[in-house]
């Protein structure tokens, strides 16, 4: 639910806005855990807070596709994914040292507190600011990404990117997405999964995109939901399939970027 919500929201409302809310939904809900002392509240809770950050990692997804240059893309989401690793091992750590549920879900609701900062370090999307018209404010950016880079920006050259991605936005019908609802970015997912299932590039592309967190998952879970097969301490358990899905979303990527992709794009010219 988190991605479906959180993908059309940040198409209308921009990245860095929607990053923010469900940051502060996933604090504030988060630190309310600790306190609820019914079911349906605590799985009403824990739906909001998976929401969220499933919502926050698919917007940074994009985020990272529309700003980081395509050579580093992969290993950009590479690091991406580990953070998210990390975290997991990390409560595995708050639970083998707090012990108590409500001190162990107070920690939790804590560490979502320097995502908060993160928010300050994050530009908007260029393209979505182009997209709404926003130009200046794409320059700024732009300006923002060169010296943080170290790289050297003259206003000219500044104005001959900004109008080639303006015009190459400008033909993917900006008129629509300026004017787009959850109700007509829902018809345009349907369409676009239309357009995936009919192009054989288009699946082969979206298998790239799956295959690494089919693998991860696949790692994870199977020592995660053997627990009660395994005599060891479930703190340590946990620990370990953290470690091994860095390994395999590592390893999986590096193949999916290296080996894979090569041959689709030898094969589906």
């Amino acid at each position: 639910m988190g991605n479906l919500i959180g993908g059309p929201a940040s198409d209308i409302f921009g990245r860095r806005p929607t990053i923010l809310t469900f940051t502060l939904i996933l604090l504030i809900v988060s630190h309310s855990l600790a306190f609820i002392d019914n079911y349906t509240g605590y799985l009403i809770a824990r739906c909001i807070v998976g929401g969220s950050a499933h919502a926050i990692f698919a917007v940074l997804s994009v985020s990272i596709i529309e700003i980081v240059p395509i050579d580093k893309r992969s290993s950009t989401m590479t690091v991406l994914q580990i953070g998210w690793i990390i975290g997991n091992g990390a409560l595995a750590g708050l639970g083998f040292f707090l012990k108590n549920i409500v001190d162990i879900q107070l920690g939790i609701a804590l560490i979502n507190i320097p995502m908060v900062c993160f928010f300050f370090c994050i530009p908007e999307s260029p393209r979505w600011l182009l997209v709404m018209g926003q130009q200046e404010k794409a320059r700024k950016t732009f300006r923002d990404i060169a010296k943080w880079n170290r790289a050297d920006m003259s206003e000219e050259f500044l104005d001959e990117f900004t109008d080639a991605w303006t015009d190459v936005i400008s033909s993917q019908a900006t008129d629509e997405l300026t004017e787009v609802t959850f109700r007509s970015h829902f018809r345009s997912t349907v369409d676009q999964i239309k357009v995936i299932i009919g192009s054989p590039i288009a699946c082969q592309r979206f298998f790239l995109c799956i295959f690494p967190w089919f693998v991860a998952g696949l790692a994870y879970y199977g020592i995660f939901l053997s627990v009660k097969l395994v005599k060891v301490d479930k703190y340590m358990l946990v620990l370990v399939a953290c470690l091994s899905e860095i390994v395999v979303v590592s390893l999986v990527n590096w193949i999916a970027n290296q080996v894979i992709t090569q041959f689709y794009c030898k094969y589906s010219v």
